[in-house]
């Protein structure tokens, strides 16, 4: 393996995109991370690429998923150094993979609840997010789907 590893973590996410592995955020045992690191697979090289944009803040239990070339980041947790309080997310943020420029997106409908420790998947140019656990600890078992054409809409599903 060549390049620097990134530190310790768990509650972080990772995605494919061609060949690369984009390892985002999660937390260290003590603070939420918002850093990315990508792994060249071809290579086995790891790298700290440079972003632009308005990326997302330092978090964990987020999900992630691909759609083309964009990675989207939905949700999670996360305190900073001047509070022990947790914070939920029910944000969105996009990467473009290519041009490694974040976007935080405004979606239009109802959004799914703060949420962190869930799961999404792409499907079909489609978000899909399922369960997790919500800000008083309540865990949920909803579906919700996220259109990613030309418009965003958080809409309940039922399987």
């Amino acid at each position: 393996m060549q390049g620097t590893l990134p530190v310790p973590r768990d509650s972080h996410s990772c995605t494919t995109v061609g060949d690369k592995l984009f390892v985002f955020g999660g937390t260290d045992g003590n603070i939420s991370l918002k850093d990315l690191h990508v792994l060249d697979t071809s290579t086995n090289t790891w790298m700290t690429p440079c972003v632009r944009g308005e990326g997302p803040e330092a978090r964990e239990g987020h999900s992630a998923a691909v759609v083309g070339k964009r990675l989207f980041i939905f949700g999670g947790c996360g305190k900073s150094y001047d509070t022990p309080v947790e914070e939920y997310f029910d944000d969105l943020y996009i990467l473009n993979t290519e041009t490694m420029v974040w976007k935080r997106v405004a979606t239009t409908g109802i959004p799914p609840a703060k949420r962190n420790s869930h799961t999404c998947v792409s499907w079909k140019n489609k978000i899909i997010v399922i369960g997790g656990e919500d800000t008083q600890n309540y865990y949920m078992s909803d579906v919700q789907m996220l259109d990613t054409g030309l418009k965003f809409d958080f809409v309940d599903q039922d399987l």
